[in-house]
């Protein structure tokens, strides 16, 4: 439950956080640190759902599950968020590139962005 709790704050404080603070560095950082307690998130589930074998750990089983697909839910959308931002600094700096390639190609004049 412990990771889980972890886990749930990281994914707070991330839809909590300015999306301009961002870059693509610092979001492949997060995105390899997300991934990692993600992974630590469903080995402590697995642990759980196979240990707790008795009648007396229902309770406890039912509250892993839901904690489990509270993570889960929470992996898809921030998981999606972080690869949406990342092909959004991808699509800039191909941008970038091209007008700077066309500039010192042709000095032609820049490409307006679309959004």
């Amino acid at each position: 439950e412990k990771t889980a709790e972890i886990f749930l704050d990281f994914e707070r404080e991330y839809d909590s956080g300015p999306q301009e603070s961002h870059t693509l560095f610092s979001v492949e950082v997060q995105k390899e640190e997300f991934k990692s307690l993600w992974e630590k998130v469903k080995v402590s589930y697995e642990d759980v759902a196979t240990n707790n074998v008795d009648e007396d750990s229902d309770e406890d089983s039912e509250e892993a599950r839901l904690l489990f697909r509270n993570c889960r839910l929470g992996y898809i959308s921030i998981a999606a968020q972080m690869g949406e931002l990342s092909q959004s600094f991808s699509n800039e700096n191909k941008r970038i590139l091209v007008n700077s390639q066309l500039k010192i190609l042709f000095h032609l004049v820049t490409v307006k962005s679309e959004s």
